[in-house]
């Protein structure tokens, strides 16, 4: 059988899976189940394949924000199982599954992701099951298995910041303030609000010799970034607080900073 969805490499022992992008690609998307299940099922019984390496070209290929509405409306019940289903011929195979994630993980690429054993992204990867806002529940368990998961990928998950019921990503947030030509560098962490849950504070650290005010920044902030993101409040020091690695120590900074 050949493929339209998938390309196949293979290296010694190594299988390596290139989908194509499939983002609103909703023909492609209804045809990937069945390409994938048979793959899976010629592969399970290969003892020349012992590592699959899940992956694709460019950013966006596990980012699968098809319009699965649109595309119920056009296919029968069993082909609508199926493409809610497609992952799990990956989760059933016998070898190693990695995921080789170089961008988003959206909707059903997500489900895609979990579905493998081990997951690689990039630090900017973001992770999210936008169908669910449809009506549909994710098939592949993504609303059990994300939570977990993302803090074995990240180990950061302490210091993501919600407001509002809004995620906000510190290392964001940092990036704009330290494009700022006073400061030396800046950490975000999040102060307990009893209206919004939290607020973004910065702790920042200016170039020898600068000034700034608070006001500034965090002007300077509002046409970077999303409303809801910009800083509420500023902390300035002498030097971020870092381990023997050079890490900054977010937690000794919530502990010191982040009262109210």
């Amino acid at each position: 059988m050949s493929y339209q969805t998938l390309t196949i490499q293979r290296e010694d022992y190594v299988m390596v899976i290139n989908m194509v992008s499939l983002v609103d690609n909703q023909a492609e998307m209804a045809r990937l189940p069945d390409e994938l299940s048979d793959l899976c099922d010629k592969t399970a019984w290969d003892d020349m394949v012992r590592v699959i390496v899940l992956t694709g070209a460019g950013e966006k290929f596990y980012s699968m924000e098809t319009d699965l509405i649109g595309l119920f409306s056009r296919i029968n019940e069993e082909q609508q199982i199926k493409v809610l289903s497609f992952a799990e011929p990956i989760a059933k195979l016998g070898q190693p599954v990695i995921a080789a994630i170089n961008g988003d993980a959206i909707g059903q690429g997500l489900e895609l992701a979990l579905s493998c054993d081990i997951r690689i992204a990039v630090e900017a990867s973001r992770f999210g099951l936008p169908h669910v806002k449809e009506g549909l529940i994710p098939w592949g368990g993504g609303t059990q298995r994300l939570s977990r998961l993302v803090v074995i990928l990240t180990g950061r998950a302490d210091d993501m910041i919600i407001r509002g019921g809004e995620n906000i990503s510190p290392e964001e947030v940092e990036e704009v303030l330290q494009s700022h030509p006073r400061v030396e560098e800046a950490a975000v962490i999040g102060v307990s609000d009893p209206e919004w849950g939290e607020q973004p504070r910065a702790v920042v650290v200016l170039k020898r010799g600068e000034r700034v005010t608070e006001e500034e920044l965090v002007e300077y902030c509002r046409t970077r970034l999303a409303g809801f993101k910009r800083p509420r409040s500023v902390v300035f020091i002498d030097a971020l607080p870092r381990n023997p690695m050079g890490k900054v120590l977010r937690k000794r900074l919530r502990e010191e900073y982040g009262r109210p």
